[in-house]
């Protein structure tokens, strides 16, 4: 039974923590165009992850949920650096993104959830 609990939880994070998380990553270019645009919705990834954060965030230590935390954060402090740059600006101000900020973004994802993501801890 305990590993078959362990595998549950396995599946929890990964699905609702580090799949949420890597696609909020890869979708701050469009978050930041919708802002662009004033066209923002209810139903962005970007209001689903802290929907998601705030659900499932009890699946990991207090200390790594804040980490978490400061991750989304930092996902945030992104697209508004973005999005408060002018549409003219918007696909140098992505391209360094995609080559910078994303790669260090991930790196401090990855730090968080490794110990989660190993099935044989």
């Amino acid at each position: 039974m305990k590993e078959k609990e362990k595998q549950d939880l396995f599946e929890l994070r990964r699905k609702y923590i580090y799949s949420k998380s890597l696609e909020l990553l890869h979708n701050i270019p469009n978050v930041a165009k919708s802002i662009l645009n004033d066209n923002l919705s209810e139903d962005s990834i970007f209001i689903k992850y802290a929907k998601y954060h705030n659900e499932y965030g009890f699946l990991l230590k207090t200390k790594d949920s804040q980490c978490l935390e400061n991750f989304y954060k930092e996902a945030i402090k992104v697209i508004c650096k973005i999005a408060s740059d002018s549409i003219d600006n918007y696909d140098k101000n992505i391209k360094e993104y995609e080559e910078k900020t994303k790669v260090l973004l991930k790196d401090d994802l990855n730090k968080i959830m490794e110990k989660y993501l190993r099935i044989e801890n």
